[in-house]
């Protein structure tokens, strides 16, 4: 009478797991079950996807244009210390930054810019506005050239003193005009949304843009 096993194979070679169930009722002359018939499992349906690629900006980790900065900050609280880039209501405040695109960005993609940060006075029924300023230049062309601007829109913040807030907004590849291993320059600043302004500095603790891959 033959024996029975079955078995989960899980691999990491795909974005989603795979798991391959199988059992057989025999063994070869090793005494390894050998494979008999395919019970089923666990298969992604749609095409296999890359992570994104992600460049990731700490309050700190930021450089500083040589006019109107948003200084550095150390807020202090009963369990230890929190960085902010305080950034002020009534006038433009940036921090800038630099990175490389990945030689696999999806150019029919979306991109998503995400920031966390929290009013240095909470208030209700506040709102910020985020600009993301950009330069996307390959070799053989300038680094020094004019930025192009997208926007986050209206972005409303928690009432409550000393709660994050977690804030995104998402831009084509087209329209930002990005390419494959591209340098790209940015400054993050500050800007007034269309309706309650948050009156006071707004402290943005972590900044990240989320690229998409093919």
């Amino acid at each position: 009478m033959g024996q029975f096993a079955s078995y989960t194979i899980k691999t990491t070679v795909h974005a989603s797991d795979i798991i391959l169930l199988a059992d057989s009722q025999d063994t070869d002359s090793d005494g390894d079950y050998k494979t008999k018939r395919f019970l089923g499992g666990l298969i992604p349906t749609d095409t296999d996807t890359k992570a994104d690629q992600t460049m990731e900006y700490a309050a700190g980790s930021f450089d500083y244009p040589t006019t109107n900065p948003a200084p550095l900050d150390t807020d202090t609280g009963t369990n230890g210390t929190i960085k902010r880039q305080l950034m002020d209501d009534t006038t433009e405040e940036f921090v800038i930054g630099q990175g490389q695109i990945c030689s696999d960005i999806d150019l029919t993609g979306t991109v998503t810019f995400e920031a966390y940060g929290y009013a240095s006075t909470a208030a209700s029924s506040k709102n910020i506005e985020l600009t993301y300023r950009h330069s996307a230049k390959t070799d053989a062309e300038s680094w020094d050239a004019a930025y192009t601007t997208t926007i986050s829109g209206d972005l409303s913040l928690v009432t409550t003193q000393d709660l994050l807030d977690r804030h995104s907004w998402t831009n084509t590849v087209s329209n930002l005009g990005w390419a494959a291993n591209d340098h790209i320059r940015f400054k993050l600043s500050r800007t007034a949304p269309t309706a309650n302004d948050l009156t006071g500095d707004y402290g943005v603790t972590h900044f990240r843009v989320r690229i998409p891959r093919s």
